[in-house]
């Protein structure tokens, strides 16, 4: 029966999270976030532990370049005019004096701090 185990020549397919982690240049809490939410790279479980594909990790970082690359750089005929203008600023109400309090409340400082008499 040969040899199974990786050699100087032979990569080692199966990583645990530690390793996917240094690999990937992310701390092990952010792979076992986007495990959770299901965006991450393909791990899967065996035993207790959670294993990832070397190759899997490739064809994910491969994705997102290529999804990366997409949203900086669409192609001439995806970029549409809509024919929005230059916007512009539209002053908003003007905030109150600070300090200034309304004359309502004056009156009503007046009457309670009033000397009786």
């Amino acid at each position: 029966m040969p040899d199974q185990t990786p050699g100087p020549d032979h990569t080692a397919e199966l990583l645990t999270i530690a390793e996917a982690a240094l690999l990937l240049r992310a701390p092990v809490a952010t792979l076992r976030y986007w495990r959770h939410l299901g965006t991450g790279p393909h791990s899967f479980r065996l035993g207790r532990r959670v294993l990832y594909r070397r190759d899997d990790l490739r064809a994910w970082i491969d994705s997102r370049r290529d999804q990366g690359m997409a949203e900086r750089d669409p192609a001439p005929e995806a970029q549409i005019d809509v024919g929005v203008g230059p916007r512009t600023l539209v002053p908003g109400p003007r905030p109150r004096e600070a300090g200034r309090a309304s004359t309502r409340t004056e009156a009503s400082y007046r009457r309670a701090t009033k000397p009786e008499g």
